[in-house]
């Protein structure tokens, strides 16, 4: 079967959901991920990138291709008016004309291909619509998450809110949370940072945007004089000004497991919102992969993982949990291991391939 996965990534960005489940498929059918198109016009105001289309093989299963941008407006522009994305519509039907399936990984693709006569299947992996911060891409996603939810033929959702949103529809989802990438679990890593006598180091990697919780932070802070925080990823938010925290800014993926190997507690501390109980988090598999302790914000998807997760709700418990003694989340090394394979993107992907198989016949 051909797949053409329209992504919500390019393929050579920071490896998460996308291009682990494209690379699963890629192992029993023929895959093609499209990577999201770059407009001219948005590379020369913005951003510089590159705007040109590429076709490139990966394997003997796999090709990454983008479609050429440079008569191509912004995507959010459709928000309002569809007829701005004829042009990129009209160089997807090429791409498309003998495909079996297209997989959507990011819900404005529909708007561009509503004539495909084939099978859909959407992955929805975050709550993109309350995620921008761009309200004419809201108005775009709003428009067509709803009409693309009903023309699926597979729907896959990341979190238990997605699949009772979907299911309430009458419609049928398949659970599949996120994983941890089974090389990275695997590894032995060296810590980037020496251990510091005295000190407990509380870590955190990821992005530092709005939904970044710094009371937390604070809170942490105040909760013992031997605890200091790093922080670990790219930052759109006011720093904390403080000796006991440091900001590493973005680092390589390939060093993404040395930073967490130097935490002694890992964090997840976002604020207080819906969107919490949307986020089936990454990181919380990967800090569990290293058999990190864990410090968590509740949501229904961090209440999920028991007893390997300590979450808080409120300012008063997370101090008092971080002024706590810590152990590990799993008693062995068998135990850590048992984990890390029921939950690495190798099983993830097999059972996505089960679905398609029974999908199919």
């Amino acid at each position: 079967m051909k797949i053409v996965y329209l992504a919500p990534i390019p393929y050579d960005g920071l490896r998460q959901r996308p291009q682990f489940l494209a690379e699963g498929l890629a192992r029993e059918h023929e895959v093609i991920y499209v990577d999201p198109t770059v407009s001219m016009l948005k590379s020369l105001l913005k951003d510089g990138s590159n705007y040109r289309g590429f076709s490139q093989k990966v394997n003997a299963g796999l090709t990454i291709c983008r479609l050429d941008g440079t008569r191509l407006l912004p995507r959010f522009l459709e928000g309002v008016w569809s007829g701005f994305g004829m042009p990129e519509r009209l160089a997807l039907r090429t791409l498309l004309k003998d495909a079996d399936a297209v997989w959507i990984g990011f819900a404005p693709w529909f708007d561009l291909l509503r004539d495909f006569p084939g099978r859909v299947i959407y992955d929805r992996m975050d709550d993109n619509a309350q995620l921008t911060g761009n309200p004419l891409m809201r108005r775009l996603i709003q428009r067509t998450e709803p009409q693309l939810l009903r023309r699926a033929d597979l729907l896959l959702v990341t979190a238990r809110a997605f699949y009772d949103e979907v299911a309430a529809m009458g419609l049928s989802p398949m659970l599949v949370p996120n994983a941890v990438d089974a090389a990275q679990a695997e590894r032995v890593w060296t810590p980037a940072l020496p251990a510091e006598p005295g000190v407990r180091t509380f870590g955190y990697v990821g992005m530092l945007a709005h939904w970044f919780d710094l009371d937390a932070v604070r809170a942490i802070l105040d909760a013992a004089p031997e605890n200091r925080v790093v922080l670990v990823g790219p930052e759109e938010i006011e720093r904390l000004e403080d000796p006991r925290v440091r900001y590493v800014g973005p680092v390589p993926k390939e060093q993404v497991g040395a930073w967490i190997a130097s935490f002694d507690v890992c964090l997840y501390p976002f604020r207080p919102s819906p969107l919490l109980d949307t986020i089936n988090p990454v990181k919380i598999y990967e800090y569990l992969a290293q058999n990190k302790p864990v410090l968590a914000v509740r949501s229904r998807e961090t209440a999920a993982f028991g007893e390997l997760v300590h979450t808080y709700d409120g300012v008063e418990k997370l101090r008092v949990l971080a002024s706590s003694t810590w152990k590990v989340p799993f008693p062995s090394e068998d135990a850590r291991k048992k984990f890390a394979a029921a939950n690495d993107w190798d099983s993830r992907t097999a059972n996505v391939l089960d679905l398609i198989r029974n999908w199919v016949t």
